[in-house]
C-alpha cells in the first residue's frame, strides 16, 4: 500500500512524501489522519513501469527475515510419511517436490528408496495389525 504522508508522527520532513508500507501500517496511519491513501498507479502506464523498475532495484539479495526456499541439485529421492501417517517415497528435483501414493512405488525410484520403502511399509503394516490385536483384546 502506497500513502503520502500529511502529518508524520515524529519526522515531519516526510510530509509530502509518498511511502510503501505494509497495508496494516497504511490503515491505521490513514485512520489517525497522518497519511492518506496513494491510489495504485494504472497497469503499463509510464507511471506502474516506474514504480515496478523501484521495486525490482530495491529487492537486491534476501533480506535477513525472507524463508529460504529449499532448493536440490538433481533429483534426490526419500522415504516420507504423508499427511495420514501412511509410508510414502517422495522424490525432490530443484524446487518442486513430488510424492507417490501410499503403496505405490515410481517405475523410476532406485533400488535403495524402494528396499527402504518396502521396509517402512512392512514396520507399518506390523504396527497397524498390532493396534488391531490390542483394540481387539481391551474390548474383550
Amino acid at each position: 500500500m502506497h500513502i503520502l504522508w500529511t502529518n508524520h508522527p515524529y519526522d515531519k520532513s516526510k510530509n509530502g512524501t509518498k511511502e510503501h508500507v505494509a497495508s496494516a501500517f497504511g490503515e491505521v496511519a490513514v485512520g489517525y489522519a497522518q497519511a492518506e491513501r496513494v491510489p495504485p498507479t494504472r497497469y503499463g502506464t509510464t507511471e506502474w513501469l516506474e514504480e515496478r523498475k523501484a521495486q525490482s532495484a530495491a529487492v537486491t539479495n534476501p533480506d535477513a527475515h525472507d524463508t529460504a526456499v529449499p532448493f536440490v541439485n538433481g533429483v534426490r529421492w526419500e522415504v516420507g510419511t504423508s499427511p495420514y501417517g501412511t509410508p510414502v517415497i517422495v522424490r525432490l528435483s530443484g524446487f518442486e517436490k513430488g510424492q507417490s501414493e501410499y503403496n505405490v512405488i515410481p517405475a523410476e525410484c532406485p533400488a535403495n528408496v524402494r528396499k527402504q520403502y518396502e521396509g517402512v511399509v512392512a514396520k507399518y503394516l506390523a504396527r497397524l495389525e498390532a493396534n488391531a490385536r490390542d483394540k481387539a483384546r481391551a474390548q474383550k
